[in-house]
C-alpha cells in the first residue's frame, strides 16, 4: 500500500470513527484531485474534499424545457402560470413565490449542483441520498461566484427562495405526477464554524423534493450543459442557452416564432421590448455553444402549428387578431460549428420575417 493511500485510510478511520462509521464498512475512492469517502451502509455520506470541478456539469431537461424560475437576479413576486397543448395532453406549470420572492434561474445554480453531484455518484457506483452535503467554497468556486462575506448571504436568500417557492405541475416524475405543491428544497441547514472570533458558513445539507429526486435517479432525465453556463450574468442568456441546448442539441438548426419564444422564457415583458433585449444578446453572441439569429430574407418558412404547439402565459387561448410584425419574427438557432458551414452552404435553408398577408 503506497504512504498516499495510507495516509488517507488512516485518516478515514480517525475521522468516521469519530461519527460510529464501522471501520470495515469504510471505502476510499480517488478520482484526479478528488477524495470521496463514503460508508457502504448508506446511513450517512462523509465527505471531506468533495469538488465539481473536473465533472460533466448536468441539468434535468424538463427544468430546461418550461420555465420554472424568475429570470430576474432578485425573485419576482407575482405568481407564474404556463400551459401548452402536446400531443399527451395539457402541460401545465404553477409557480407561486414565497416571503422572499419567487425562485431565480441563478438559485438554480444550487439544484444543477445537486444534479450533477448525484448524477457523478450514481455513475461511479457511490451510494446516493435525497440529502446532499455541499461544501460552499467549492460550490461558489464552481459556479463563479464570490467567495466573499456577500457571497455567503447571496447563497443563503437563494436557499430561502428555492425552499419557499411552490410548485405545481402534472409533469410527471419516477410512475406518478405529483398532485400537491412542493418546493425544490424539503429542507436545508447551514453548517458554520468559529474562525477569528466570528461564525462563517462552512458547508450546507440539503434536501432535494422527491419530484427532482425521482428524476434524476429513476427517469435519469439529465443531459450535460457548459460550464460556461455559470459565466452568462444575464437571466435571458441562461434561460436561452437552456432552450438551444434542449430543443437544438446537434441538430443543424431549431427555429420558433417570437412570440412563443417569449413564452418559453417566461418573461414578464411585453413583445417588443423582449425583443429588444433579445436583439442585444445577438449582437453580443456570448451563449456557449449557439449562434441565435433573427429570420433573415431568403428562403421563406411557415411553421406549421402541429409542429410548434399553441402555449399560453397567464390565462387560457388568446383571442385570434390581426398579426403585428412581431408576430411573424422567426429565431433561429443552430450550433456555431454548424453557423459557420450554413454561411458557406447555399442548401442550408434559411428563414425570414415572413411578408404580410396578401390583401
Amino acid at each position: 500500500m503506497s504512504e498516499k493511500r495510507r495516509f488517507f485510510r488512516h485518516f478515514a478511520h480517525v475521522f468516521c470513527g469519530r461519527r460510529r462509521f464501522p471501520v470495515s464498512t469504510i471505502r476510499l475512492f480517488t478520482h484526479g484531485l478528488r477524495l470521496v469517502m463514503v460508508a457502504q451502509d448508506d446511513r450517512q455520506i462523509c465527505l471531506f474534499v468533495d469538488t465539481l470541478i473536473d465533472v460533466p456539469v448536468k441539468d434535468d431537461v424538463k427544468l430546461m424545457e418550461y420555465p420554472w424560475f424568475s429570470l430576474q437576479k432578485h425573485g419576482r413576486t407575482e405568481p407564474f402560470h404556463y400551459e401548452k397543448q402536446s400531443k399527451h395532453g395539457v402541460i401545465r406549470i404553477d409557480v407561486k413565490p414565497g416571503p422572499y420572492g419567487m425562485a431565480t434561474i441563478f438559485d438554480k445554480d444550487l439544484l444543477i449542483y445537486c444534479q450533477t453531484l448525484l448524477m457523478d455518484r450514481i455513475n461511479r457506483g457511490l451510494p446516493v441520498s435525497r440529502t446532499l452535503a455541499i461544501n460552499l467554497h467549492d460550490y461558489m468556486r464552481v459556479t463563479g461566484r464570490s467567495t466573499g462575506k456577500d457571497g455567503y448571504q447571496l447563497v443563503k436568500k437563494s436557499l430561502q427562495r428555492l425552499q419557499t417557492t411552490v410548485i405545481e405541475t402534472n409533469i410527471k416524475s419516477g410512475d406518478e405526477a405529483q398532485e400537491r405543491g412542493f418546493g425544490w428544497l424539503d429542507d436545508y441547514e447551514i453548517k458554520t464554524k468559529q474562525v477569528n472570533g466570528r461564525r462563517v458558513m462552512t458547508h450546507v445539507e440539503i434536501t432535494l423534493n422527491r419530484w427532482t429526486y425521482k428524476a434524476i435517479t429513476e427517469d435519469r432525465r439529465v443531459i450535460t450543459i457548459s460550464k460556461d453556463y455559470y459565466n452568462l450574468e444575464s437571466g435571458m442568456e441562461r434561460r436561452l442557452y437552456e432552450l438551444a441546448r434542449k430543443h437544438c442539441g446537434n441538430q443543424e438548426f431549431w427555429h420558433i416564432s417570437l412570440p412563443k419564444l417569449a413564452e418559453r422564457c417566461g418573461t414578464t415583458q411585453d413583445l417588443r421590448s423582449f425583443k429588444r433585449d433579445l436583439s442585444r444578446i445577438i449582437e453580443g453572441d456570448n451563449i456557449p455553444d449557439y449562434h441565435i439569429a433573427f429570420a433573415e430574407r431568403g428562403v421563406a418558412l411557415t411553421l406549421p402549428d402541429e409542429d410548434d404547439p399553441a402555449a399560453t402565459v397567464s390565462g387560457g387561448p388568446k383571442p385570434k387578431r390581426r398579426r403585428s410584425a412581431n408576430d411573424r419574427v422567426i429565431v433561429t438557432f443552430m450550433p456555431k460549428n454548424e453557423g459557420k458551414r450554413a454561411a458557406n452552404d447555399p442548401k442550408t435553408p434559411l428563414v425570414e420575417i415572413l411578408p404580410p398577408a396578401a390583401a
